[in-house]
């Protein structure tokens, strides 16, 4: 027979507590050095109020976050100031992660109330892109598809305007210092970008075309090809002479969207 698990325990840290581990991060020096200081400052009380330290535990004797259950207010301000500290590297998510996986599992607690940490600016004062000559291209790319739509649709179409505007958007997210110091850029298909943060996140900007739909009405659902040809045939198709969104012959409009390394089909 063996013996079911102990029930975890329900802790609160000491607000003296929970302050220093939430001011020790500022004094952080590396992603590694957040790691530590918050498993150290939320288990070395979890485990005195025990009659136990951290010392106790090693690679044979591994401490098991299970244990316990941390007040979700405490988790959800150690998680957001440890973030808030990693984004001088670029690493908040990572971190975020690590802890998710290392510490215990918050327990809902409505009487706890968690004090104000004074916010500090971690983001780097520089930002350092290397640009590679073929992803400096797709920039001359992007901007000879921007001219070619303004041409064929005008400047103030629809076509023309979101392609532009989603454009701008991307270049924002490219300069964000939020990913950290420095940023790889790689070209990513004809018109996108792979960049690679100094974290190791990685994130695509990619032009997505808009689906020839037919406009004609009637709950015609056809997407066109290039040719005129249906292409869902399996979808609600409307026996009538389609209208395209946009000229079978015109320039394809479309948008630039930005993926997550975490979901990246890379082109074949």
């Amino acid at each position: 027979m063996f013996a079911l698990p102990a029930a975890p325990i329900r802790a609160r840290l000491n607000p003296v507590d929970l302050d220093a581990l939430l001011r020790s991060l500022h004094d952080a020096t590396s992603p590694a050095d957040v790691l530590r200081l918050v498993i150290t400052g939320v288990y070395t009380p979890l485990l005195e109020a025990q009659g136990k330290s951290p010392r106790d535990f090693g690679p044979g004797n591994k401490l098991n976050a299970d244990s316990w259950l941390l007040s979700a207010p405490q988790l959800d301000a150690i998680l957001q100031a440890a973030c808030g500290r990693a984004t001088q590297w670029g690493v908040c998510a990572d971190i975020v992660v690590e802890l998710i996986n290392l510490l215990p599992k918050g327990f809902p607690d409505d009487d706890t109330v968690v004090a104000e940490v004074p916010a500090f600016d971690y983001l780097p004062q520089q930002l350092t892109a290397t640009v590679e000559r073929d992803a400096a291209a797709v920039f001359t790319a992007v901007q000879h598809r921007l001219l070619a739509l303004a041409s064929c649709y005008g400047d103030t179409s629809r076509f023309h305007v979101d392609a532009q505007s989603s454009w701008v958007a991307m270049v924002t997210v490219l300069m964000s210092l939020n990913f950290g110091p420095h940023q790889q850029v790689a070209p990513f298909g004809e018109l996108g970008l792979l960049v690679t943060a100094a974290g190791g996140t990685t994130y695509s900007i990619g032009f997505e075309p808009l689906a020839r739909t037919c406009v004609a009405g009637d709950g015609c659902q056809a997407i066109l090809g290039d040719d005129g040809r249906v292409l869902n045939p399996d979808q609600q198709i409307t026996e009538h002479d389609h209208v395209p969104a946009y000229p079978l012959a015109a320039i394809t409009p479309g948008v630039w969207r930005v993926r997550s390394g975490l979901h990246l089909a890379l082109p074949a």
